[in-house]
């Protein structure tokens, strides 16, 4: 009966050795990696979170199923979270992917992925979820202190990242009602954690308007936008180039009016392609009809002198006409007072000056003549 009973335990202790428990298999199986994508997540952000299941061992192990298990209302799985496995083979790895969405609000949340094993036991594994709605930043880096209509100025948005993670296909689109922005819309591309971008923009304004400034991006597959507000008060350009005309002398020659004078810059800016000319009743004749001054910087001046026939006594507008540095043309008039003594005679002919002296000698030979005669 001894022996019997010797005999019996030495069997099942042989089929215990040669047969280990299923628990020593499940221990090889581990999780050797988590990619969650977007790695950070907005309140209302989907992701995708995807597992690396490892059999680390030198027999396969059976898997009845891997599943999520989500937080009510904060973390919520969106796919089917169960899914059938079977065996894992020794040495052998599968990958899970998840689909959830993240509605709780800022803070890290630890859903759970669990391995449920055929024989028994389960693997747990909390997977961190990070919640941050912090949005992109919109400044303006550079802005002049006014605008003018129809002056172009340059303005520089910057946009930046203060998020933990990379986004995605940012763009820059500017929108506003009569202003001209070049240009309209910026593709900026990736940006990452903390990183900055700068936009330079002409911006054109011809009516008081407000100048808005959308900023698109992805978070994953989340688009997301935020946007900046830029009203446009238009004010006088109390910049650019003014001319003045000073020490204006008129005089008549040879039947036409002749004008000289100097040209100021008393702007702060520089006027291009200045030129001067008389308009209204006047018309400009050779050889001065009209006067190229060329580029004239602040503080600075030139003479000019035209020639033209007019109907005096009377006024008529001395053109002044330059253009700024976009290429828009500035005219200003000033009056010039015409006294009589020329008109819109012909150049040809004698010289008002030469018919003073003929009639002077005329009547001085005239005299000697009588002279003469009373002498007799």
């Amino acid at each position: 009966m001894n022996t019997f009973h010797a005999l019996g335990a030495l069997v099942l202790l042989l089929v215990l050795v040669a047969v280990p428990p299923s628990s020593a298999g499940a221990a090889d199986v581990t999780v050797t990696s988590t990619l969650l994508s977007p790695p950070v997540l907005f309140q209302g952000d989907t992701a995708t979170l995807t597992l690396t299941l490892e059999n680390g061992g030198s027999d396969a192990v059976g898997v009845r199923r891997v599943f999520l298990l989500g937080i009510p209302q904060k973390v919520i799985p969106l796919n089917n979270p169960y899914q059938t496995v079977g065996d894992l083979g020794a040495g052998t790895s599968r990958t899970f992917t998840f689909l959830l969405r993240a509605d709780g609000p800022d803070t890290t949340y630890y859903p759970t992925f669990v391995v449920d094993f055929r024989d028994e036991g389960s693997l747990n594994l909390p997977v961190p979820v990070e919640v941050k709605s912090r949005d992109l930043s919109l400044s303006l880096q550079v802005r002049p202190e006014t605008f003018s209509r129809e002056r172009r100025e340059l303005v520089v948005v910057r946009v930046g990242n203060p998020r933990s993670n990379t986004v995605n296909g940012v763009t820059l689109a500017m929108a506003g009602e009569g202003v001209e922005v070049m240009p309209a819309t910026y593709f900026i591309g990736d940006l990452a954690p903390d990183g900055i971008a700068s936009v330079s923009l002409n911006v054109t304004p011809y009516q008081d308007t407000t100048l808005t400034f959308r900023l698109d991006y992805y978070n994953g597959a989340n688009l997301h936008s935020s946007e900046l507000a830029l009203p446009l008060m238009l004010d006088d350009d109390r910049k650019k180039a003014d001319l003045v005309a000073s020490n204006l002398v008129v005089q008549t020659v040879e039947g036409r009016y002749h004008l000289t004078g100097e040209v100021s810059n008393a702007g702060l800016e520089a006027a291009n392609a200045v030129t001067v000319t008389v308009g209204g009743s006047a018309t400009p004749v050779d050889p001065y009809r009209f006067y190229v001054i060329g580029s004239l910087e602040p503080d600075d001046f030139a003479s000019f002198e035209l020639s033209f026939t007019a109907e005096g006594p009377g006024e008529i507008p001395l053109l002044l006409q330059f253009k700024d540095t976009d290429g828009r043309i500035t005219t200003s008039e000033i009056p010039v007072r015409l006294d009589a003594g020329a008109g819109t005679g012909s150049t040809e002919g004698w010289p008002l000056s030469l018919v003073a002296i003929a009639v002077a000698a005329v009547v001085i030979v005239a005299g000697a003549v009588v002279y003469s005669w009373k002498r007799r």
